[in-house]
């Protein structure tokens, strides 16, 4: 579809933050209230814009009795890295690359103490109905825009050596998000590469279709992370906050109208991309085990062929804890 004038001002409206914005971290929006009480322990609780679901509990302002969780927004997701580095949030959540490179540039100071099931569906190829390409193979020669840096680029190539093709057959764009967004939408590229709820709403805004997945190549998953002092001096917290996020995943998944309206006008997302996002995202919470363990730690040396980590040789046994796995079900108490 051609692209008009307002629909490029809805982009710009919707995705500065996307990558580029810095901002600072603004109060979460009341929707449940606190207990209150005079001994509550609190964790400092920093919400990523593209991400997962702390901003669920961000935007529900979830508490549990005992604990006060105060969140922080962060429209740039690089922002909420460095502020978790820096001591000035406890907990974050993102991607596993995102993870992996902060517990490297902190020697060591964060820790992840839970993470979703895979969701395999949140990233994906996109392109235009009106493209003419209908497989992988019709890349040939085509402009595809993406990030070398996000943990998909590696399972792409896969995807285009599966269709005996390699880098040198297509013209790659490395972008970041904001940027490769508009690339797409305005017609500069062929092709779109991204993760939910970006590729939601370029989807919706051009009616693109999804040419590949990546579910059968890795498994996507985003982790839970704290530093380590809080993980030793508030590990109760931690216990609540991890059954808190179980909980809110659980209503999402079970919610999604709900969900919808009520984190459209926060993230600044439309509803239906926030809906295709809920559809295809994670379920739940999966245990962090050996076999996880296994399977991310091959996946690493993959980054490190690709420069996407700075070591890919650390043990994913010292980033990840197990200590919080009996925590990562649901209670029932978050509708």
């Amino acid at each position: 579809m051609s692209l008009l004038r307002t629909a490029a001002a809805r982009l710009t409206l919707a995705l500065t933050s996307i990558g580029l914005l810095v901002l600072t971290a603004c109060a979460a929006p009341g929707a449940q209230e606190g207990s209150g009480a005079d001994e509550e322990t609190t964790i400092r609780v920093g919400v990523p814009r593209t991400f997962g679901f702390l901003s669920v509990l961000w935007a529900r302002d979830y508490q549990m009795d005992g604990y006060r969780f105060e969140y922080s927004f962060f429209p740039n997701y690089t922002d909420l890295l460095s502020a978790l580095a820096s001591g000035n949030v406890d907990v974050a959540e993102g991607g596993d690359v995102g993870l992996i490179q902060t517990y490297i540039n902190t020697n060591g100071g964060v820790r992840a103490f839970a993470v979703t099931e895979p969701a395999p569906g949140a990233q994906s190829v996109l392109v235009k109905p009106d493209s003419g390409i209908e497989s992988v193979a019709d890349l040939a020669g085509k402009r595809v825009v993406g990030s070398t840096a996000a943990n998909y680029y590696p399972a792409f190539v896969t995807l285009l050596e599966q269709e005996g093709l390699s880098l040198e057959d297509i013209e790659f764009v490395d972008s970041n998000p904001n940027d490769a967004i508009q690339a797409y939408v305005q017609g500069h590229v062929d092709a779109f590469i991204s993760t939910d709820p970006a590729t939601a709403f370029a989807q919706e805004q051009t009616d693109s279709e999804i040419l590949a997945g990546f579910g059968d190549i890795f498994d996507n998953y985003y982790p839970y992370f704290a530093s380590n002092q809080t993980l030793e001096d508030k590990p109760e917290a931690i216990q609540a906050l991890t059954t808190a996020i179980a909980d809110n995943i659980d209503w999402a998944v079970n919610n999604p109208e709900e969900y919808v309206e009520l984190l459209a006008p926060e993230l600044g997302f439309s509803e239906e991309a926030l809906e295709l996002s809920i559809g295809r995202g994670a379920t739940g919470l999966q245990p962090i085990d050996d076999e996880f363990l296994d399977e991310s730690q091959e996946w690493l040396q993959t980054y490190g062929e690709y420069d996407i980590v700075t070591d890919p040789d650390i043990d994913l046994r010292e980033v990840f804890t197990t200590d919080f796995n009996d925590y990562a079900v649901p209670s029932g108490t978050a509708g």
